[in-house]
């Protein structure tokens, strides 16, 4: 349910933005193939075209996708997903956050009271191995890859790229808190919220 909320909302927010801000890909005039004999006419800082008769291509679609720049769609479902997983690996494994002993209502449980769970989460504590370090960073290091794939493609400039990995992961991290108790504190990170908390 996370991960479908994640992707849901950052795709819904960042095509919202994307029809706002219109921001050509670098790629614009290859689409465009503009006629040499036009005037052009810049409408701000992106040197928008007022008239899109200046164009020699004719599709629609294909012009609307060339001004579809900023934010990167791509970056933006790459951190949703990838970057709520990473959140949910970091749960199960103990790798970021606060390493508190036990939640308040468990520290007022008697010791014979804990579960089993709890009891081998407390026993791991201490220094967190490699390979659960490497299986969280192997997440966010896929969503990386593949915005950084098209920048290196020419679909996106830099900014726009970045754009999109934050707003996709600050919505990672907020469909984690609507299905988990909490994201940092490794006492309730791993623990589904019930209705209504």
């Amino acid at each position: 349910m996370g991960l479908s909320h994640s992707l849901t909302a950052s795709t819904l927010f960042q095509v919202i933005i994307k029809l706002i801000v219109c921001r050509f890909r670098p790629h614009f005039l290859t689409i465009c193939r503009p006629r040499p004999s036009a005037i052009y006419t810049g409408c701000g800082r992106h040197s928008i075209w007022c008239d899109a008769r200046v164009c020699t291509e004719r599709s629609w679609r294909k012009l609307t996708d060339a001004q579809g720049s900023f934010p990167s769609g791509h970056s933006c479902a790459a951190f949703a997903s990838f970057g709520f997983l990473a959140l949910y690996f970091n749960a199960h494994l103990g790798v970021w956050g606060s390493k508190e002993e036990a939640s308040s209502d468990v520290q007022n449980a008697g010791e014979g009271q804990l579960s089993e769970m709890e009891k081998k989460r407390r026993k791991g504590r201490g220094r967190v191995s490699l390979w659960k370090a490497l299986i969280v960073s192997a997440s966010l290091l896929v969503a990386a890859i593949l915005a950084g794939l098209k920048y290196s493609e020419g679909y996106h400039h830099g900014e726009d790229i970045v754009a999109g990995s934050i707003i996709g992961m600050a919505f990672a991290v907020w469909a984690y808190r609507m299905v988990y108790k909490s994201v940092w504190d490794q006492s309730t990170n791993h623990l589904p919220r019930e209705d209504g908390t």
